[in-house]
């Protein structure tokens, strides 16, 4: 069994360094009623996502969130076959959402609304998990602010699904590491990995995260049985995903439009946060907090 420090998760004894690192005008929020740190980041995301979520009309890409997800069960997986394959899972789940509760523009884009809560909650419990309940608090509040958060929250796509599947991945990996010998974990980890990628492929990049958090634990000397799981439950994985890989490859035309050059690398921020001072706050804000985090700012870092 691998030791705390080879596990790297906070324990009692560090808790009072980690009160250390946080400003004292926080010191206040230890006040709050005890039940108000666990649902204000879910709350406050829930309310900004579902501010007239229906008035605004839909745009070209949820009217095909529309369109597929009235097909019939074999028109859609005909339809995959040749296009969208990757947002085969988002569209099969619309499908019978839409069977369910209608599509109204607002019915569309609840889904979206519910996942970026789900997100802001389990934001939260990682936080809580390894840096204390103010941590927690501030890392779901902040994660509720974001402009572009409110956004996909706002959105009949599949871009909130995978920002929960991300934040799933990652909390179940973190807790595998605390109990490498429990299977049950890994599996877990595991299902949330296949998930990411039915989700949307491109949050696989997120592997590059976890193998960095690993990387000290896989190699050939230093392997831990934490490690060695990883490695297993990542490639058991990955084979599940191999048939949508497959797929997607043959689809690639349908992305072809996207370019990689410097001009929208440098624009990447302000696209991602839909505001250029909000992008330089929380680069700031992370740049600091991977000072802080120690041998989980690899994870974080990358």
């Amino acid at each position: 069994m691998p030791t705390a420090t080879e596990q790297e998760v906070p324990q009692p004894a560090h808790e009072a360094a980690i009160r250390r690192l946080q400003l004292p005008s926080l010191r206040a929020l230890a006040n709050l009623p005890g039940w108000l740190p666990s649902v204000a980041p879910a709350a406050l995301t829930f309310a900004s996502c579902m501010y007239k979520l229906g008035n605004r009309q839909p745009w070209r890409d949820e009217l095909s969130t529309w369109w597929a997800a009235h097909l019939s069960l074999l028109d859609l997986a005909r339809l995959l076959d040749q296009l969208d394959a990757v947002l085969g899972l988002y569209y099969f789940f619309m499908h019978g959402w839409i069977a369910l509760f209608g599509d109204s523009v607002f019915a569309l884009r609840l889904p979206s609304a519910l996942l970026m809560t789900l997100s802001a909650w389990l934001i939260q419990r990682l936080a809580t998990r390894q840096f204390g309940t103010r941590a927690g608090l501030l890392s779901g509040i902040a994660f509720a602010i974001i402009p572009s958060v409110t956004a996909f929250g706002q959105e009949a796509r599949p871009y909130a699904l995978a920002v929960s599947a991300t934040v799933l991945s990652t909390l179940a990996l973190l807790r595998a590491r605390e109990q490498a010998s429990v299977t049950k974990r890994w599996v877990v980890y595991a299902a949330s990995i296949v998930l990411l990628g039915f989700s949307h492929l491109v949050a696989l990049c997120l592997l590059f995260g976890h193998a960095a958090l690993m990387a000290p634990e896989i190699l050939p000397k230093r392997s831990t049985p934490s490690g060695r799981r990883w490695v297993l439950t990542v490639a058991a994985a990955t084979l599940l995903l191999v048939p949508l890989f497959a797929l997607a490859a043959g689809q690639s035309h349908a992305i072809s439009w996207i370019r990689a050059d410097w001009r929208h690398i440098r624009a990447l921020p302000e696209d991602l946060f839909y505001s250029s001072l909000i992008a330089g706050a929380f680069i700031a804000l992370g740049l600091l907090g991977l000072a802080k985090t120690g041998p989980l700012a690899r994870l974080f870092g990358v």
